[in-house]
């Protein structure tokens, strides 16, 4: 009996999973913070956690940044240089990302007090910590002659947190922010003078750090799968396969038709659906709340909360592109 509900488990999970096509498509999202207009930016120096901690005690313009600190000093001069280094390092690193983006253009990080040269965001950030130290290990080795081989190694631990704002200063507020920790770690290494340089240690989680900015900062493009229902009346299988093959227009027109002689929600459901899928949202929302409407069907309601999601997403999205459109007209 329990071998018997297994498969007819199974084959239940087969036979639903076949009632819905997938139809991929790529949308261009709108930047998670609100940037709006915004088609400017520069990037200050990131700073240490002893210069931050100042700069958050003094109240400085350009350091708007969240009002607590967790702030560990650094223990060594060489702890220091390590830090200084990897400010540097991620205030290049966010520069160049920025620099190679069309959306914005780049002001250089000048004094504020030039007014010419305000950009409209600010991105600022610093170290809340930092920690390095050399460690080391021995490893003993057997030898084929039963001898022993000790060896010691050495490596070098980064312990730190990265703390930003993005600040638009038209508005004079702060619109988005993060903090992020690491835990890095040079290669081994049997000298402690000869441990891999740091700047190959964080360039992979800071291009990564970058670019997770860069997608926060301005729209991005993402895929989304919209679902067509499945019905067994062969005419609605032919209608999803023009579907399949991407051939919207005519698939819609299909399914229209079927509706009309059929009146299968699905066939409704599923125009409705190539028309988000052929970009046209107010008129797939216009004919989903029809089919609402006529029919109660939670499906389509889902479906309808969904395409309204969408539409406000167009709407920032447009705000957020107008802007870049008008600049690059300019140029």
């Amino acid at each position: 009996m329990k071998k018997i509900l297994i498969t007819i488990g199974l084959i239940s999970t087969f036979i639903l999973s076949g009632c819905r096509t997938p139809l991929t498509i790529d949308l261009l999202r709108p930047a998670e913070f609100d940037i709006q207009d915004s088609s400017s930016i520069t990037v200050m120096p990131f700073v240490t956690a002893e210069i931050l901690e100042n700069y958050l005690m003094e109240k400085d313009f350009e350091t708007i940044l969240i009002n607590r600190i967790n702030n560990f000093p650094s223990v060594s001069a060489t702890a220091k240089k390590d830090e200084q280094t990897v400010c540097q390092l991620l205030t290049e690193e966010l520069e160049e990302t920025f620099t190679k983006t069309p959306f914005f253009k780049v002001i250089d990080n000048n004094p504020l007090s030039n007014k010419s040269t305000v950009a409209d965001l600010y991105l600022i950030g610093g170290l809340t910590y930092f920690n390095s130290a050399i460690k080391a290990q021995n490893h003993k080795e057997i030898l084929k002659n039963g001898g022993e081989k000790n060896t010691k190694y050495y490596w070098k631990t980064m312990d730190f947190e990265i703390i930003y704002q993005l600040y638009d200063t038209k508005r004079e507020l702060v619109i988005g922010s993060q903090q992020i920790k690491y835990e890095l770690e040079t290669a081994k290494s049997t000298s402690p003078y000869e441990l891999q340089d740091i700047s190959e240690v964080v360039k992979s989680p800071f291009s990564v750090f970058a670019s997770g900015i860069i997608k926060k900062c301005q729209p991005y493009y993402e895929k989304k799968d919209l679902q067509l229902l499945f019905h067994k009346d062969t005419r609605m299988k032919a209608a999803t396969t023009f579907a399949e093959n991407r051939n919207y227009q005519r698939a819609y027109e299909e399914f229209k038709n079927l509706y009309e002689r059929t009146n299968y929600f699905e066939a409704a459901y599923n125009a409705a659906i190539l028309l988000e899928a052929q970009s046209d949202l107010t008129g797939a929302y216009q004919e989903m709340y029809e089919l609402f409407k006529a029919t109660q069907d939670k499906r389509a309601l889902r479906a309808l909360k969904d395409m309204k999601t969408e539409m406000n997403n167009e709407e920032k999205l447009y705000s957020q592109t107008l802007v870049q459109t008008v600049n690059t007209e300019m140029e």
